[in-house]
């Protein structure tokens, strides 16, 4: 009938409206029309998009920290999968529901919930929905330094990928690959294993730019530069982290990309290497202005309290994942949606809750994360010092 089909035109420019709204982080918007799509769907009676719609508004939720609203679209969403007998549909809706557990830090249900999905994937034939689901229970593994377990699923994604004949995903790949192997090169207990490890990673992420430049993906291109950068530095090779850095910000600059103040952070530690203080402070300079002018664009500095007046609650969260770390337990669950809630909120705060989780997932006797980049002094100096507390702890374990 012409009017139903009027409205399920309606629907579907309402989902890519409440697309369009989520990308520019207007998320009031965004939930706006994706419920009014959703409510056009379900009149229509068009089960599989009042699925996709469900999907769309639990995704908004999700990225507004209501994490109950979010479970319970999914839940409703996975529901109405299985009425369809649609394996595909609830595998996608599983994969959706754990990097909802891996945003409020619940690493382990998250892995759990990846490995659900990937069953439904294998069952329905679905070996691109495998694929996928193999690398984010890699990533899943990795952030909760399950090193090994991570490795395994990198190289069964890959695997796939190569079966598929994706070459995007062998550059994604690629790329998760030799962060995994940047981490493996932190954590070695001799210099000769770091160099080895950073030696793989350097080759993985040489592979990962490959790609990026035979798809002609520039801003994969100038991130593969950029880690490029950081592994020379790490290496000690300071003109070709010069170099590699250069080259990223060839990209990002032009762009306004918000991911250029990592690029001067890491011109500042090469500056800084090769001794030379003036052009340190002036790439550290670039980064404190691109960061602050990032906290000023998403509202993390306006509104909200200044991020001195955070020191203290800052604190206290770092005291509890120490605790956590040094004890070998689990972090408590206000401590652990605590963080969650950092990792989904505005730079710095965001990196803050990334470090975070990264040291209390780790282990004892293994090196802590490089601490967040760019802080105000006050702040600075908590990571900083968490960063030494565990890199001591480890030590009193190793003797």
């Amino acid at each position: 009938m012409p009017g139903e089909t009027a409205q399920a035109n309606l629907a579907t420019a309402l989902g890519d409206l409440a697309n369009a709204y989520r990308a520019l982080s207007r998320l009031d918007e965004a939930l706006a029309a994706a419920e009014r799509g959703l409510a056009i769907d379900r009149q229509l009676g068009r089960d599989r998009n009042v699925a996709a719609s469900l999907g769309r508004c639990a995704e908004i939720l999700g990225a507004q920290q209501r994490w109950a609203k979010a479970e319970a679209r999914y839940e409703e969403g996975l529901a109405l999968a299985r009425r369809l007998g649609n394996l595909e549909l609830q595998g996608t809706f599983l994969q959706h529901q754990a990097a909802l557990h891996r945003e409020r830090g619940n690493l382990a249900r998250a892995a759990e919930v990846y490995e659900q999905a990937m069953a439904l994937f294998q069952q329905a034939g679905d070996t691109e929905g495998e694929m996928q689901t193999c690398d984010l229970l890699a990533s899943a593994e990795a952030e909760r330094g399950q090193l090994d377990a991570a490795e395994a699923w990198y190289g069964r994604a890959r695997e796939l990928a190569l079966k598929l004949g994706d070459r995007y995903h062998l550059g994604v790949n690629a790329q998760n690959v030799g962060i995994l192997y940047q981490t493996r090169a932190e954590q070695a207990a001799d210099s000769e294993s770091r160099t080895a490890w950073l030696r793989r990673a350097l080759a993985s992420i040489e592979e990962s730019l490959a790609v990026d430049l035979e798809r002609n993906d520039q801003i994969g291109a100038a991130t593969s530069h950029h880690q490029l950068g950081k592994l020379h530095w790490m290496l000690g090779d300071f003109d070709s982290a010069e170099k590699k850095s250069h080259e990223a910000l060839e990209t990002f600059e032009p762009l306004d990309h918000p991911q250029v103040w990592k690029v001067y952070d890491n011109l500042a530690k090469v500056a800084e290497a090769r001794g030379d203080a003036a052009a340190a402070a002036g790439w550290a300079a670039k980064r404190d202005a691109k960061l602050e002018e990032l906290r000023q664009r998403r509202g993390g500095g306006g509104d909200g309290a200044p991020l001195a007046q955070l020191a203290e609650p800052l604190l206290a969260l770092a005291q509890a994942v120490y605790a956590s770390r040094a004890s070998r337990s689990d972090l408590d669950p206000q401590a652990a949606e605590a963080v969650a809630t950092l990792c989904g909120l505005p730079s710095p705060l965001a990196e803050i809750g990334t470090f975070l989780r990264a040291v209390a997932a780790g282990k004892v006797g293994e090196a802590a994360p490089p601490a967040p980049a760019g802080l105000p002094s006050d702040l600075a100096r908590i990571f900083e010092g968490l960063a030494q507390a565990v890199g001591e702890l480890g030590e009193e374990v190793a003797s």
